[in-house]
């Protein structure tokens, strides 16, 4: 169960950096949906203009993350083209989870 204690912490944190980031996901006009938030599962897609982003907390065997996963995706209808990515390993730490997740999404309030 130490892996469920830390998506759990994870996902606290994330929705810390939601909560302090609001008022730019706002002031951007950026739509932001919880599409899952369960205790060990947390699914976030970011939307605004020709952009959405995702940001997915939990444990999945087959994904290439351990327990956090963000892209961005842009581009018109036609060529969606991923323009960030970044998920964590065996070895991130919840600071590096902290620090890389809102790097990602400063990157896409700010494109």
């Amino acid at each position: 169960m130490v892996e469920g204690k830390k998506i759990i912490e994870i996902k606290k944190e994330i929705q810390s950096i939601l909560k302090k980031k609001n008022e730019l996901f706002i002031l951007n006009n950026i739509t932001v949906d919880i599409v899952t938030d369960t205790l060990l599962n947390y699914f976030i897609v970011f939307e605004k203009e020709n952009y959405f982003a995702e940001i997915i907390v939990g444990k999945d065997e087959y994904a290439p993350y351990k327990f956090v996963y963000f892209d961005m995706i842009g581009g018109n209808d036609k060529i969606p083209e991923i323009l960030y990515i970044w998920f964590d390993n065996e070895e991130t730490t919840i600071q590096d989870i902290i620090e890389n997740i809102n790097k990602a999404l400063d990157y896409f309030i700010t494109y």
